[in-house]
């Protein structure tokens, strides 16, 4: 491991024991070229989603491999797969940003399950938000289908993203291509932080008729500076 491999794991080790949302006591962190793996693990999947999302908010790293399981605390009352399965249920139909009748849950072991239907892709990620935020999840599976209430075309979408990244202070369309096929977003170049990497998908998640996004833009690090922040 090289000495910037040790100097990013223990910035990223110092950052989770900051950070109030999780317990870290029981996370280790590896970090090789600058891949960081996670492994231990966490009293919630919140948690997990938090440690994510902290390491790959660390200057230095390129990716991170999270695997983190979920381990609840033995005082924590654990619902079972039926409470689990009407909890979800419940807190969907008092979401107004998505459609609960065209969602089918179900649970196993702690694992929630998605399927069905949502009309844009950021509906997807805020479901997935929503769920992995309960107790008692250990895990979710989001096979949702985004299914456009209007058809656009792939010239429409990708001018849509362009523009977008136009008027954006952190991206540069010279860096980042744009490919879409059926809906399809495939986005591809290099970026100097991780951070700006995440906000070329959110503004592609939030343009009309995105199916589904592959987000393959590498992180090119630019260690003399530091990225600004980036509105989620």
């Amino acid at each position: 491991m090289t000495g910037s491999d040790e100097q990013i794991k223990d910035t990223v080790q110092s950052r989770l024991l900051r950070d109030v949302q999780l317990d870290a006591s029981n996370i280790g962190v590896d970090v090789v070229d600058g891949v960081a793996t996670l492994t231990g693990t966490v009293p919630a999947y919140s948690g997990k989603a938090v440690a994510g999302d902290v390491a790959l908010s660390t200057l230095g790293v390129r990716e991170v491999i999270n695997n983190l399981k979920v381990f609840f605390l033995a005082d924590r009352l654990v619902p079972s797969d039926d409470e689990l399965q009407q909890k979800v249920t419940t807190v969907l139909n008092w979401t107004s940003s998505v459609q609960p009748a065209r969602i089918e849950v179900s649970a196993a072991e702690g694992t929630v399950t998605l399927k069905g239907q949502v009309r844009h892709f950021w509906h997807r990620q805020k479901v997935d938000e929503i769920v992995f935020g309960l107790s008692g999840v250990r895990d979710v599976r989001n096979e949702l289908a985004v299914v456009p209430n209007k058809s656009v075309t792939d010239d429409l979408i990708a001018e849509d993203i362009v523009e977008e990244f136009e008027n954006s202070p952190f991206l540069d369309p010279a860096r980042v291509r744009i490919k879409v096929v059926s809906g399809v977003v495939t986005l591809t170049g290099d970026v100097d932080f991780f951070a700006f990497r995440r906000e070329a998908e959110r503004v592609a998640s939030h343009t009309r008729g995105v199916r589904e996004i592959k987000n393959l833009i590498r992180v090119e690090l630019n260690l003399s500076r530091r990225a600004p922040e980036v509105g989620q």
